[in-house]
């Protein structure tokens, strides 16, 4: 063995491809949904409505990427227009308590109005 020589056991020999690894990956799967299709809840008198309104996966590397739903927050006097928006890691929000809630509401990015004109 010569002097910069790596050790018999540390050369490992070049697998070939099977026709298995040539294979495309399977097609994602679809995010189950979430049990409660809202959720209404109060702040300071003020009523509230948490709803999911869409889900996705966030991130990079290894390990693979972090799924996670948004919540829309609507307030109950207009249930259908959503004023706020948040992201949550996915699972998680059919057991959040309302404090949870009105925590996720606080640091919500505000959905800007939109006007015809």
């Amino acid at each position: 063995m010569k002097r910069n020589d790596p050790p018999a056991d540390a050369v490992s020999p070049v697998k070939p491809r099977s026709a298995e690894d040539a294979r495309p990956p399977a097609a994602p799967r679809e995010l189950t949904r979430s049990r409660h299709s809202e959720r209404w809840f109060e702040i300071n008198d003020e009523k509230w409505v948490a709803r999911p309104s869409g889900k996705g996966a966030w991130g990079t590397g290894s390990y693979g990427l972090g799924l996670v739903d948004a919540v829309h927050f609507c307030r109950a006097e207009d249930p259908h227009a959503p004023v706020a928006e948040a992201l949550l890691p996915h699972g998680r929000f059919d057991a959040l308590y309302d404090e949870e809630l009105a925590h996720l509401l606080a640091g919500a990015v505000l959905i800007s109005s939109r006007t015809d004109g």
